[in-house]
């Protein structure tokens, strides 16, 4: 072990004050005077400079006191900052299929810190940037190294921590800071080769995404085989399944007063179609409702121009007759205004029923659409702007279920995001991109280091 060497620094103090000031200041308390000084000879003699500058100096000094006066204004207009206090979040339930194979990883965790864990390999799959093959990785992970923690004191009488790895006999040595004392001197288990590491001085422990791999290759409920079927069994018989809440909604009251409504997934996608339909029959209720009045208008017209049409021809009859009757009166004209009988047969106008029957207008209004459609017009249609990602979950480290068009995965607080089949981690996806909407090919993070 080497020998430990502390140096001194030698501090010179002041002089003591004589005890007749001492005691004179401690006699002496007088009460906090607010003083005004008075500035009057400081403005006489800025008055006096003043009279001597030039415009151009006059100009600057006015624009400095203006700066000066505006900002002690808006200084005492701002108002005090308040930091708003952040409600604490409220954690999703976990669903069902997941309880068992989570609480398998926590308990694998705690193991491992607590009894040290073997090497082992964590699997991933990465897609190659611009050709998009799958590419699959195999990451070596080392087992378990113990340290001991200790405390060792110089020949000055200076105490340190001594941490000693006993695999590799590698030791760290760091000072012991008055108040910041550590609560036990309880060993640890950390990486084999990383204690002493000028990255890892304390060496690096297993964390939960590397338990996940762990656990898996201990025991897979799915696969049934292990190296360690006798560390699951152990954990199946501590295992009480949770109860879990009816997943119907229902509405509470939480304590702050406000309403909360509790919603399955399903649920809430059933009330945002069920809106929508709702919506869009309610816009096509009322496209109906302005086509039919423009339709009844166009055949009030028709209507109309019909009615006047059949007016002139029953009007053109009676004409005639006047005219033939003035004719001279012979055995054969005299009979004429007998059988002119046009004026009383003509019945076009009650017979004319055309503008009630002419639906004509109805099929013509149609007609410009097929038209423009068989003559190559672009229609244009209103877009549909993607629904904002809103997705979010609890920042501990571990993944949550998540569904991306219509497919299961896993995913964590910083977006990344692994296949999800039959209730177990898979492969992983990649990270997903708030911005574009998708799941984006990039190399799962290294957890090697």
């Amino acid at each position: 072990m080497p020998r430990l060497v502390a140096t001194k620094q030698v501090v010179v103090a002041e002089p003591i004050p004589a005890a007749s000031e001492i005691s004179t200041v401690v006699e002496e308390t007088p009460e906090t005077v607010v003083v005004e000084e008075d500035h009057s000879a400081l403005v006489e003699a800025l008055m006096s400079t003043l009279e001597g500058l030039s415009a151009a100096e006059m100009a600057k000094v006015m624009k400095l006191a203006l700066a000066i006066k505006k900002k002690e204004e808006k200084e005492a207009k701002k108002p005090a900052s308040k930091k708003k206090e952040a409600e604490p979040k409220e954690k999703k339930p976990v669903p069902k299929q997941l309880m068992k194979p989570r609480a398998w990883v926590e308990f694998t965790l705690k193991h491992a810190l607590a009894n040290g864990w073997e090497a082992f390999v964590i699997h991933q799959k990465t897609k190659v940037k611009g050709t998009n093959e799958v590419e699959e990785e195999e990451i070596e992970m080392p087992g378990s190294e113990y340290v001991t923690v200790t405390i060792i004191t110089d020949d000055d009488g200076d105490r340190y921590y001594n941490y000693e790895g006993t695999t590799s006999g590698t030791t760290y040595v760091c000072p012991v800071v008055e108040g910041k004392e550590l609560a036990s001197l309880e060993s640890y288990y950390v990486y084999e080769g990383t204690f002493g590491t000028a990255k890892y001085p304390k060496g690096r422990q297993i964390i939960q995404k590397e338990a996940m791999s762990l656990s898996k290759e201990r025991w897979s409920p799915k696969a049934k085989t292990g190296t360690r079927p006798d560390l699951y069994e152990e954990f199946e018989a501590q295992y009480e399944e949770p109860e879990i809440e009816d997943s119907k909604s229902e509405t509470t009251e939480n304590s702050s007063g406000k309403t909360v409504r509790r919603l399955t997934v399903a649920e809430k996608e059933a009330e945002q179609e069920a809106k929508k339909a709702a919506k869009e029959a309610e816009k096509a209720a009322k496209k109906a409702e302005k086509e039919a009045e423009k339709e009844a208008k166009k055949a009030a017209k028709e209507a109309e121009k019909a009615a006047k049409a059949a007016e002139k021809k029953t009007a053109a009859p009676k004409k005639a007759a006047t005219t033939t009757v003035k004719a001279p009166i012979t055995a054969t004209a005299a009979k004429a205004p007998t059988t002119v009988k046009a004026p009383t047969t003509v019945k076009a106008p009650t017979t004319v029923k055309a503008p009630t029957t002419v639906k004509a207008p109805i099929t013509a209004a149609k007609a410009p659409t097929t038209a423009a459609a068989s003559a190559g017009i672009a229609v244009k249609r209103p877009t549909v702007a993607p629904k904002k990602d809103t997705w979010t979950c609890p920042d501990d480290g571990n993944v949550y279920p998540w569904s991306f068009n219509g497919k299961d995965y896993l995913r964590n607080i910083s977006n990344e995001v692994w296949e999800f089949t039959d209730g177990e981690i898979g492969a992983w996806a990649g990270t997903f991109d708030r911005d574009s909407n998708k799941i984006l090919p990039t190399p799962e993070p290294d957890y090697s280091e």
